[in-house]
């Protein structure tokens, strides 16, 4: 398969399908949204989400202060340790990301450089916590299973439940990963193989460099979704394996990469890996 972005890609689907559904709309329970939501999601295996103001706010802060962190001579400091998943990694030509879990623990390093750098990821990690649940409440309505059964998976402190915990303490880590990345498009090895997530849901804000790519199971081909998105406002929404094995494959973990450009441009992305909890307890819903 072609493994290199092309400006006059056809899209294998019909574009104006594609749900782009307010946020709000979701958190608000309109059960129209709820459903073209996760109608989409099975047709397609993906939709995309309207970002609040908040939301992009968050998001704008960080690809600022990832495009600082990544230019800093100082980000080797951070590299991840051995038995750690957390910190920065660097494949040379390829590609470099930070890793980050929720953290407010003193022992939990973060970068000096960018000032802030800590505050602004976890206010990432807090939109983008505050994004999956009402994602996960609409693919729960659309099957008609109690939200329950999908949300009793995030860790209590996801949960958005004032009742369900405490707020986080110090040696609290989120089970949740989420990763600034800096595609450098500077070889010619593809950026990132073809792969499925593993977790609950993923979130990505769309970027202004097409290049992630989705997986067609009809016309088993790749397309850019991003070039339908509007990389100013909107994210795109994908199933990992964890709610793909929950519900008997009926949402699907969709199989996508990132590809070669032929432009040499850096790409700058924020991806959210919503997991389980370690003690979750996995059961197909019926």
């Amino acid at each position: 398969m072609e493994d290199v972005i092309s400006d006059m890609e056809e899209l294998p689907i019909d574009a104006h399908r594609i749900a782009h559904v307010e946020l709000s709309e979701l958190i608000a329970g309109n059960t129209v949204e709820m459903t073209r939501f996760a109608t989409c999601m099975v047709d397609y295996g993906f939709a995309v989400l309207i970002m609040p103001p908040h939301m992009r706010d968050a998001v704008d802060a960080s690809y600022t202060s990832a495009k600082e962190f990544f230019t800093a001579k100082c980000k080797r400091n951070y590299s991840m340790q051995r038995g750690s998943d957390v910190g920065y990694m660097n494949l040379k030509k390829n590609k470099e990301y930070y890793q980050m879990r929720y953290s407010q623990s003193p022992q939990t390093q973060w970068p000096s450089k960018p000032a802030g750098f800590k505050e602004t990821a976890l206010r990432f990690h807090d939109v983008m916590a505050e994004a999956t649940r009402p994602c996960l409440r609409a693919l729960a309505h659309h099957i008609k299973v109690a939200p329950e059964c999908f949300t009793d998976l995030l860790d209590p402190e996801l949960r958005g439940d004032p009742c369900a915990a405490e707020p986080p303490d110090d040696a609290y880590v989120g089970s949740s990963i989420y990763r600034y990345f800096c595609y450098k498009n500077s070889g010619t090895q593809e950026p990132c193989a073809s792969h499925v997530d593993v977790g609950v849901m993923t979130i990505i804000p769309a970027t202004e460099v097409p290049q992630l790519q989705l997986f067609h199971n009809v016309s088993m081909s790749y397309f850019s979704a991003e070039k339908y998105c509007d990389p100013k406002t909107e994210a795109l929404v994908f199933c990992g394996e964890t709610l793909e094995r929950l519900t008997a494959f009926y949402y699907r973990a969709i199989i996508h990469r990132v590809c070669r450009t032929p432009r040499n441009e850096k790409r700058y992305s924020l991806v959210w890996l919503c997991r389980a909890r370690p003690d979750a307890l996995l059961d197909c819903v019926s």
